[in-house]
């Protein structure tokens, strides 16, 4: 079974930032300052409530697959 996943970037300011599939998303830091460099950021995967309650009906079981994330830092 395929299991579509919501992706939630969260920001130094803990904000929850949804990215969404083949949309481009444009983070940019100010010219003067401050850069971003070295400082905790989190990816959160989340599966869609509908397929939880399925998956629920099998514990312990094990779910696998392939997650792409790409970070293009133009620098």
């Amino acid at each position: 079974m395929q299991v579509r996943l919501d992706v939630i970037y969260v920001n130094k300011s803990k904000e929850e930032i949804p990215l969404k599939h083949g949309v481009k998303k444009l983070f940019s830091a100010s010219l003067r300052g401050p850069y971003f460099i070295n400082e905790e950021r989190s990816i959160i995967f989340k599966v869609q409530e509908p397929v939880l309650a399925l998956m629920m009906e099998y514990p312990g079981s094990t779910y696998k697959g392939n997650v792409t994330l790409i970070y293009d830092a133009a620098i």
